[in-house]
């Protein structure tokens, strides 16, 4: 029994190769979304099934094999003259899109497989090959997202929409009737990206297709289906480069910075994995969120600040150097943390005089959390050390001497930073 896995595109007929056309006529059985049935409908001539879960169209295919089989039967009995000639079975299923691009197909040749049912995949088209045919540009250097069936809830969505916009490429997304393109262009608007151009491509290839473009506080309003795919132009971006920028890069008021030596040591001392929570309390210009935040630009970076200068430079900071996944949020900590997804790392620069109460925020966080902290007393040390040891944590304390050279007159001499203690906690206990 020959099964056929094949890439629809769009879901009309119209954009299947000869070779899938062939299997769908050929096939005893379709199976298929009604949609994808409908458009193919003048090609089948076998039976139908209205299916989509991967584990129902494999127990469709199972019957279809056992059948199979009992003809079998029938037609060695035809050799010898015995009966009348079966006709073979063949299935066809059929999925929207290209069998390679966010498809269900190869789970479903997955378990084909381990029911040892032989199968073929025919490609179709993809969305974003057809949007790209449209707008008639390349699609080879675009970042992809896929948000249908993929998103765990707002802040997932958020995370998954900034980082393609930290990329600093377009950005193609597939969305669905949850997820819509609306809610993308809310998102990147929110961001503080409300003029960047969009393209919303709906029903592409169809005789029902709609493209607009606009920016994406104009198109953020309009409504869409499901069957609609966005492309968001690059983002302005920072160029990629290790971390310590250098002071200077940086807007600066009265509020105090951490040095360009020590946000290096923070940042290593951390550790921060791809696409983590990170909160930066005490952010005062937002030196090391915006460290953090272009370190993982599949994260999200929270700086709590509560003194207004200090919010002010977070944001021009920020827009400087295009930090999209960078969040300020106004207030006081431990209250201001309330609300704020979980964290995998947080830095604290700045405690206002309330480290124990911060750090039994921390406590409460039901796994592993990266946590690093900067003082300049031996005091600020000793308390830090206390708590962590009381919550089971283990830590380590670094001290950093940054001296740098200054002419004076014919010599040249030392003149020594005021030092600073790192104290870092790898939030595991048996670290």
């Amino acid at each position: 029994m020959r099964v056929s896995l094949i890439g629809c595109g769009s879901g009309d007929e119209r954009m299947l190769s000869a070779e899938a056309a062939g299997r769908i006529s050929g096939a005893s059985l379709v199976i298929g979304g009604e949609r994808l049935l409908t458009g193919a409908a003048s090609l089948i001539h076998g039976r139908t099934r209205n299916l989509f879960l991967a584990d129902e169209i494999a127990a469709e295919i199972q019957k279809e094999r056992e059948a199979d089989g009992e003809d079998d039967a029938g037609r060695e009995a035809d050799s010898r003259g015995n009966r009348g000639s079966i006709r073979e079975r063949s299935v066809a299923v059929l999925l929207s899109g290209d069998t390679g691009f966010f498809s269900g197909a190869v789970l479903l040749a997955q378990k084909l497989e381990e029911a040892q049912i032989p199968c073929e995949i025919l490609p179709g088209v993809s969305s974003m090959a057809m949007l790209a045919a449209r707008l008639h540009i390349s699609y080879s250097d675009w970042k992809v997202i896929s948000l249908h069936g993929r998103v765990q809830g707002m802040e997932d969505l958020e995370r998954q929409i900034l980082s393609g916009l930290m990329s600093g490429r377009k950005t193609f997304f597939l969305t669905d009737g949850t997820w819509n393109a609306g809610r993308i262009c809310q998102v990147i608007s929110r961001a503080g990206l409300g003029d960047l151009k969009v393209t919303a491509g709906e029903k592409l290839f169809t005789d029902k297709e709609r493209i607009r473009s606009g920016s994406a506080d104009e198109m953020a309003s309009e409504s869409y289906s499901g069957m609609t795919v966005l492309l968001a132009d690059e983002a302005p971006s920072f160029e990629k480069r290790t971390g310590g920028l250098p002071d200077s890069f940086f807007i600066r008021g009265t509020v105090p910075m951490t040095k360009q030596i020590v946000r290096s040591a923070i940042l290593s001392v951390l550790g921060i994995t791809d696409g983590s929570i990170v909160w930066d309390i005490g952010a005062g210009t937002g030196s090391v969120s915006v460290e953090m935040a272009l370190a993982d630009r599949n994260g999200q970076v929270f700086a709590i600040e509560k003194e207004e200068e200090g919010i002010r430079l977070i944001q021009e900071n920020r827009r400087k150097f295009c930090c999209w996944n960078l969040h300020v949020v106004r207030g006081n900590a431990p209250q201001a943390l309330g609300g704020l997804p979980e964290p995998d790392f947080v830095f604290i620069g700045g405690s206002g005089g309330r480290l124990e109460e911060i750090l039994e925020v921390l406590r409460g966080i039901n796994r592993p959390v990266g946590l690093a902290l900067t003082a300049v007393t031996l005091e600020t040390v000793a308390k830090a050390c206390t708590c962590l040891e009381r919550m089971g944590k283990t830590c380590e304390v670094l001290q950093l001497g940054v001296s740098r050279v200054e002419e004076r007159g014919r010599y040249h001499m030392m003149k020594a930073e005021n030092p600073i203690f790192i104290i870092h906690s790898a939030g595991d206990p048996e670290t």
